[in-house]
């Protein structure tokens, strides 16, 4: 039910400071912020590679257009968050 309702909404909408689930919460404060950020370009460059169904951690299996669009959905939602867009 939470992915059909955050799904509806714009990233630019979604809450802002919601709590990270404990599963997937990072708590190392010595991240290289240079390599973090490479990181993400290259995953987010790798998206277009996803095919068939994938295992979330949290949602289960889901095909390969919804966990696009929801890694999509959640990146855009971090980017509003700390006023990157």
């Amino acid at each position: 039910m939470f992915l059909i309702y955050i799904s509806r909404k714009s990233p630019l909408e979604t809450p802002k400071n919601l709590n990270t689930e404990k599963l997937i919460k990072i708590y190392d404060e010595n991240l290289d912020f240079n390599y973090e950020k490479n990181l993400l370009i290259q995953n987010l460059n790798s998206l277009s590679n996803l095919e068939g169904r994938i295992i979330h951690p949290i949602y289960g299996r889901m095909e390969s257009k919804k966990i696009i669009f929801l890694i999509i959905h959640h990146t855009t939602h971090h980017f509003n968050q700390y006023d990157l867009i």
